[in-house]
């Protein structure tokens, strides 16, 4: 359910860790995420939501993707790095990339499941 979720950031500030920036970053060409920079810019996290068809850092995307085309299985990808990075770095761009298709895979194989389950 879409109401289960809600933005990382807030679990950051609840732990004892200030945000002190978070931007719109594309950090693959299918994946456009919130970048975070936390701690007195010390560490960085990052965050998406995503679906079998559909990523997007924005949550009103996801909830009216839920309401609009029935589209119910998501997963929030939020990834912490224990240092200070750069969205443009090309480690944090492989592992964005790498995340995002293992995710892809693991939902269209849930979405397959239940096709020849019904």
């Amino acid at each position: 359910s879409w109401q289960t979720y809600h933005a990382p950031e807030l679990c950051f500030v609840a732990s004892g860790i200030p945000v002190n920036r978070i931007e719109k970053k594309q950090l693959t060409p299918l994946v456009t995420a919130r970048w975070l920079s936390l701690n007195n810019n010390q560490l960085s996290a990052v965050y998406w939501l995503q679906s079998a068809q559909l990523t997007t850092d924005n949550f009103l995307s996801r909830i009216g993707s839920d309401l609009t085309k029935n589209n119910h299985n998501w997963v929030l990808v939020s990834i912490l790095f224990d240092s200070s990075l750069q969205a443009e770095n090309q480690e944090v761009k492989e592992l964005a990339s790498n995340v995002h298709d293992s995710v892809k895979q693991s939902l269209q194989g849930e979405i397959n499941e239940n096709k020849t389950s019904i």
